[in-house]
């Protein structure tokens, strides 16, 4: 006997769909791991807001993760940073110490504070060196004779100190600079530079180099509003490539910074090689021109070199005149431009040209080594020694002060020999201008 199931399982057969087609079945999402890989060398656009409301939002969300990626989110105590400080040179026209600065207890940030003549209070600047070797106390004596004769330096002591060069320009254009050691240089080296915050386990609780690093800059502002010869409206910062990551960096967290200027480093190109300048979600969704941005309204001015940062004025910057346009500021934004001054600190920005490029031979109202921006476009290499670097670097140092300090500007001198001079007693591990 035939069983009773069979012909019902027939005739469900007959009538049962078929397997779906292809163009019938939803799509899974795109993984994004399958994507092409996102690395540092990579291209990083960034697409800016087109209304105000947008960027406010957008804004407040970018620095939330900014905090969050340098543990900075939770705010720690910021009491007034204990501080010693050892004058060690006298100079024509400014001073020059020792100063360290507790930013954590038991943790000093170690530098150097150039003083300018008279009682204050002057507008204050921020100098954190960069990725040269020996940090703050660069020592380019087998190079001097190669600067000079391509042009890159025509003064044969700021060629060979060109980042102290830069802290004496702008003391003896009356601003007190503070020039100080990233962690694991000079005089700071309690912790290496590239070691003993990458385990896996600091970067998950947020502690990591950029943050330690981004929080001794705050208490660095800290110690300077603090003080009786700063105004603390005017206070800067300005830094080359690792030193130009601080200093956006800076910027972005602290809305005491009235204007920054990184020097050869933001771009849509490679967004920094040390750890440093990385963190983990620092970047997720955004790239140096989006945390660039969140300095809006406050004025920012940068250099491009022939590296990553070549095509700045093509690719970063118009994206950031538009967020700064949001705020009817879109001249507070300049890059690649190292002839012109972007003036700032005040109550408004004014563009300027620098007295850099119409300066002749015999004027006294730039120092000797910036002569030999007059007339020379600058695309330099990143190369930290190469001359083309050393004329972007010393193109910003005129970038403030110059007809924009209200009450004050005033010009500088060329050194005098006597200014010139260096010396030892400023640490065990080298000279100060």
């Amino acid at each position: 006997m035939r069983p009773l199931w069979l012909p019902l399982l027939f005739a469900m057969s007959c009538v049962a769909p078929g397997p779906p087609e292809l163009g019938d079945r939803e799509l899974a999402p795109v993984d994004p791991r399958t994507n092409t890989l996102v690395t540092l060398n990579g291209y990083h656009p960034w697409t800016p807001p087109t209304t105000l409301d947008e960027w406010t939002v957008e804004r407040e969300e970018a620095l939330t993760q900014l905090r969050v990626a340098v543990g900075l989110e939770l705010m720690p105590p910021r009491p007034t940073p204990a501080s010693h400080e050892r004058l060690i040179a006298e100079r024509e026209g400014y001073s020059v110490s020792a100063i360290r600065i507790e930013s954590l207890p038991g943790h000093w940030v170690t530098g150097n504070l150039y003083r300018p003549e008279g009682d204050g209070p002057f507008p204050a600047v921020l100098c954190p060196h960069g990725h040269w070797p020996e940090g703050r106390f660069t020592d380019r004596e087998n190079l001097v004779e190669k600067e000079l004769e391509s042009g890159g330096e025509i003064d044969p002591v700021a060629a060979r100190y060109h980042l102290q060069a830069r802290s004496v320009h702008l003391a003896r254009m009356g601003c007190l600079v503070l020039h100080y050691d990233m962690v694991g240089y000079a005089d700071a080296t309690a912790l290496g530079h590239t070691s003993g915050l990458t385990s896996v386990e600091a970067q998950g609780f947020g502690v990591n180099h950029l943050g330690l690093q981004s929080w001794n800059s705050i208490r660095l502002v800290d110690h300077l509003v603090s003080r009786s010869d700063v105004d603390p409206s005017r206070i800067g910062v300005t830094g080359g490539s690792g030193g130009g990551t601080q200093s956006f960096m800076l910027a972005a967290l602290d809305e005491r910074i009235r204007v920054a200027f990184p020097a050869v480093m933001v771009g849509t190109e490679m967004q920094g090689g040390c750890v440093c300048e990385n963190a983990p979600h620092l970047r997720v969704g955004t790239s140096n021109i989006g945390i660039c941005a969140l300095v809006a309204p406050r004025a920012l001015g940068m250099t491009g070199a022939d590296d990553w940062t070549l095509h700045i004025e093509e690719r970063g910057l118009p994206e950031l005149k538009q967020v700064w346009g949001l705020y009817d500021r879109a001249d507070a934004v300049e890059a690649d431009r190292p002839v012109t001054l972007v003036a700032t600190l005040g109550s408004d920005t004014t563009t300027t040209q620098s007295a850099a490029r119409r300066c002749t031979p015999s004027s006294r109202d730039t120092l000797s080594w910036e002569r030999s921006l007059r007339s020379r476009p600058l695309r330099p290499s990143h190369r930290p020694n190469s001359p083309s670097t050393r004329r972007a670097m010393t193109a910003h140092r005129s970038w403030m002060l110059r007809e924009s300090w209200p009450g004050g500007a005033r010009t500088s001198r060329p050194p005098s020999t006597r200014a010139r001079c260096t010396t030892r007693r400023a640490s065990r591990r080298g000279r100060v201008m």
